[in-house]
């Protein structure tokens, strides 16, 4: 497992500084991300609430623990940043406030009040790394997501029909 200094975005040779975008370009770019903890869900119905029956990724922890990169050296301005906020971190390392329960996950962690880098160092997935493993994961489903789906929408229609 590779060791890595810090978490401003230099964690790998994946990020380029050569590429830049206008904030407009960042923005749209954010908006076609489908990288969510609800499109990785089996979703349910009661009571007209949708809520997350389970979700997918659960099924590959190893994987995911497996591609993690160790970053030790956390300044004391980041430890302030981040500390209990999984979600500014994942806003900052990939993008998308939604990927923090990925990283809660590779650190054994559940709540995010437990997200204060007592142990001294955190474990993160490089964002190409994730990028790809989301993808294979995604694919590798897709076919348990698109049934799942096809049928809240049967089910979504014929609760509205019965009222």
């Amino acid at each position: 497992m590779a060791v890595v200094t810090d978490l401003g975005g230099r964690f790998t040779n994946e990020h380029d500084p050569s590429k830049t975008y206008t904030l407009t370009d960042f923005i749209e770019y954010g908006k076609q991300d489908e990288m969510t903890y609800n499109t990785f869900s089996i979703l349910s119905i009661t009571n007209d609430i949708t809520f997350s029956e389970q979700c997918i990724t659960d099924y590959y922890m190893e994987e995911l623990k497996s591609i993690c990169e160790v970053i030790k050296n956390i300044t004391e301005d980041e430890k302030a940043r981040y500390r209990y906020r999984p979600d500014l971190l994942s806003y900052d390392l990939y993008g998308n406030t939604q990927l923090d329960y990925i990283i809660l996950l590779c650190n054994g962690i559940i709540d995010p009040k437990e997200f204060d880098f007592k142990r001294g160092y955190i474990r993160l997935i490089p964002r190409g790394k994730l990028i790809r493993i989301m993808s294979e994961i995604y694919n590798s489903e897709y076919d348990w997501i698109r049934l799942n789906r096809s049928a809240l929408k049967a089910s979504s229609t014929t609760s509205t029909m019965l009222r």
